[in-house]
């Protein structure tokens, strides 16, 4: 669905649930955000890790459980409180939040809307030793595109281990015989 009516849709229904709060790290005369929560997404140990949420103007939104600030991680091209969302695999991810868009009265539509590329990239480029082979998982299921690519040459080049940089290796071949 277009984003645009999506909005609009978001804008017209009264069964949503507006919350008002600050962008985390904003100054205290700062905006108010009016955001809506979408999802709670679950840790492997099983504990709330993070809530997403929609604003009024359709952008996505993250808040640690119980926390009083937002943050517009796409806006802000800052994706780390995202990257529990590659502890699971992608149909699952994709299938839980398409689940607690529904319980939260969202279309699941929004589930398009969720820059998973962004959060990949980011977590390919982090530095850590963790988060990039949970990225790595993903990196089919998004598909190649020159971020993935270039994200991907990084890591064979720079991994923090040797299976990193032979996966990211692994993948890329496989980029190129389907280019090719």
């Amino acid at each position: 669905m277009d984003r645009d009516a999506l909005i609009a849709h978001l804008a017209t229904s009264d069964k949503l649930e507006w919350r008002k709060s600050r962008q985390r790290n904003a100054a205290p005369d700062a905006e108010i955000v009016t955001w809506t929560p979408a999802a709670t997404l679950v840790t492997k140990a099983g504990t709330p890790a993070l809530c997403l949420g929609l604003s009024s103007t359709g952008r996505w939104l993250c808040c640690a459980q119980g926390a009083e600030t937002i943050l517009d991680f796409d806006s802000v091209q800052n994706y780390w409180c995202m990257f529990s969302l590659l502890e699971k695999s992608p149909d699952n991810a994709v299938e839980v939040i398409r689940s607690e868009l529904a319980t939260h009265g969202l279309d699941e539509a929004w589930i398009e809307h969720i820059p998973f590329q962004h959060i990949v990239v980011a977590a390919l480029e982090s530095g850590s030793k963790f988060w990039p082979d949970l990225a790595l998982d993903w990196v089919p299921y998004i598909g190649s595109s020159t971020q993935i690519v270039t994200a991907l040459q990084m890591l064979h080049r720079h991994g923090r281990t040797q299976l990193q940089r032979h996966r990211a290796q692994k993948l890329l071949a496989k980029m190129r015989a389907i280019g090719d």
